[in-house]
């Protein structure tokens, strides 16, 4: 029989790549991708699962974890299947506790406070001293009375 040579043989999907953006340790209240993606002929269907739950999570290359929980720390899996074959590729992820996020905003809320009293403080000092020079005018020298308490 007459083999087509442009058709690329049948392959088992390759161990699938997973990267996670952002990477390293997330911090909870924010969001996560997790992207699975492998060589495969034909093209792979992806399946993620959560260590210990039996049921999929998503299907989809893409998977968003949206407002992210301690809870969501653990390990995910990325199952890339195609009709010759599948390979599964694991990734852990590491949530903490947003405390290092609140404490930050209130050093920054604190900062914009103190800022704000200095620049109502530095405009009072810069009214009451426009004032005074106005009440003296610039060449004008006080005058300055002298009382005179003995007899002439």
């Amino acid at each position: 029989m007459f083999k087509n040579k442009f058709q690329p043989p049948a392959d088992a999907p390759q161990l699938p790549s997973v990267s996670v953006s952002p990477s390293g340790q997330l911090v909870e209240g924010g969001s996560v991708t997790l992207t699975c993606s492998s060589d495969a002929n034909p093209a792979a269907n992806y399946t993620w699962y959560k260590e210990d739950e039996e049921s999929p999570k998503v299907s989809g290359q893409n998977f968003i974890i949206t407002d992210v929980r301690p809870e969501h720390s653990g390990n995910y899996s990325c199952e890339a299947q195609n009709t010759r074959g599948s390979q599964i590729s694991t990734v852990h992820l590491v949530v903490v506790r947003g405390s290092s996020v609140k404490i930050m905003n209130i050093i920054r809320l604190t900062l914009v406070v103190l800022m704000l009293i200095l620049l109502v403080v530095f405009s009072l000092w810069t009214r009451k001293k426009k004032t005074l020079s106005s009440q003296t005018g610039p060449n004008e020298a006080a005058e300055v009375m002298q009382f005179d308490s003995g007899p002439d």
